[in-house]
């Protein structure tokens, strides 16, 4: 049973006073913690009598600084990503950038315990309106993200009786980022053309085309894109087997879900296409698909400012540039692009799903159910429901 006492005392010459809970824990040790004011005491007097009953309470001398749970969690995430546990080395990148630039310089000195919900709304609005620096909606997010992860580690481990980055709804300020721009036919037909041009400083790299025409037609990530090797490019049943995805940093790994793991059906512009890159291209060990004039691996900074100096070009007709402009619309865009084109052929949404490699098809119609929308059907349905009813 926890109580509240109060404790006065004189110090060089000026009487002090504070307020003490005395209090048992559920291991049946005592414990103490002193505050300046009344009010204080007699909250933390119930809220600690609430967590021992539920077996819950985890004083402030058996936890830890965010900062050293940040370090533990990383750590624990670097030895999954050395067995392969279900994340990359990329993610760990962004999670360790994120602690560092987000997370340690406000949040870090405080001990787990003192991570309450108004204490972490308050870091949230201040990332999203500091003058200096403000965060993104995006930003936040992708660290709330983190700062759950490395609660929920904490708890695994007992340094935090409860995750309140999952109890509590938090508001994050600012708007979330729409729908990603996506290119039209037209410009993604300029985009092809423009991709034919002289190469050279400035101009257009010799694996663009090809790697542009794959990523329309077949719908893959930039990562499966840099991994495709030749062996699992079959000419003859127009598929494509994608079966590993290069990270950030070039390794090769297998796709992150099994729903990677797919066989992409090629169109006959497509197969073309490869066909004659396969001729042009200059032979490389690996016997990847897309690689450098010197048969080296491209890497993923390589292909931004590709794709960023070809629409560049293909919107000044078809003059280059040495700078890097800002990109019109992402690498990614083509995959949407892919998924509208597979959507306006016919094809059912689990077909779509099978090729764009998803892991469900409610992914696929949280991303694409706008571009299933039929809207003769709808119109044909709203001339019959009252027809019946109203002459």
């Amino acid at each position: 049973m926890a109580s509240v006492r109060k404790r006065t005392w004189t110090h060089k010459g000026v009487q002090k006073t504070a307020w003490i809970v005395d209090y048992t824990d559920q291991n049946g040790n005592r414990r103490q913690k002193t505050f300046e004011k009344k009010k204080d005491a007699d909250y933390q007097r119930t809220k600690i009598t609430s967590e021992i009953q539920r077996g819950e309470h985890i004083p402030d001398s058996a936890t830890i600084t965010v900062s050293e749970a940040l370090d533990l969690w990383l750590q624990n995430c670097d030895a999954r990503v050395a067995i392969k546990d279900r994340i990359r080395p990329a993610t760990v990148m962004n999670f360790r950038s994120w602690a560092k630039n987000h997370i340690q310089p406000t949040l870090g000195p405080k001990l787990l315990t003192q991570l309450t919900f108004h204490v972490v709304q308050k870091w949230i609005d201040d990332l999203a309106m500091d003058r200096a620096k403000p965060r993104s909606h995006k930003t936040i997010t992708n660290v709330l993200v983190c700062l759950s992860l490395m609660l929920k580690h904490a708890y695994t481990r007992g340094y935090v009786a409860r995750n309140i980055m999952r109890e509590h709804q938090f508001r994050v300020p600012g708007k979330p980022s729409g729908r990603i721009a996506v290119p039209e036919k037209a410009e993604v037909k300029r985009l092809l053309d423009c991709a034919r041009g002289s190469q050279g400083p400035g101009g257009v790299a010799a694996y663009l085309r090809p790697m542009l025409m794959t990523a329309t037609f077949s719908g893959l990530r930039q990562g499966e894109l840099r991994a495709l090797l030749w062996a699992n490019v079959d000419f003859d049943k127009r598929l494509i087997k994608v079966r590993h995805s290069a990270d950030i940093l070039g390794r090769i790994n297998d796709p992150k879900t099994e729903a990677g793991l797919r066989d992409v059906p090629m169109s006959p512009q497509l197969v073309q296409e490869l066909r004659l890159w396969k001729v042009a291209q200059r032979p490389n060990k690996a016997g990847l698909v897309f690689t450098t004039r010197s048969g080296a691996p491209i890497r993923q900074g390589s292909i931004h400012q590709s794709w960023s100096r070809l629409q560049h070009r293909a919107e000044n007709d078809g003059k280059g540039t040495t700078t890097l402009p800002k990109s019109k619309y992402h690498f990614h865009a083509l995959r949407h692009v892919c998924a509208s084109l597979l959507i306006e052929a016919g094809l059912p949404p689990k077909r779509v799903q099978t090729i764009m490699g998803h892991t469900s098809v409610q992914m696929t119609f949280d991303l694409y159910g706008h571009l299933f929308e039929d809207s003769a059907l709808v119109d044909a349905a709203m001339d019959k429901i009252g027809a019946g009813i109203v002459a």
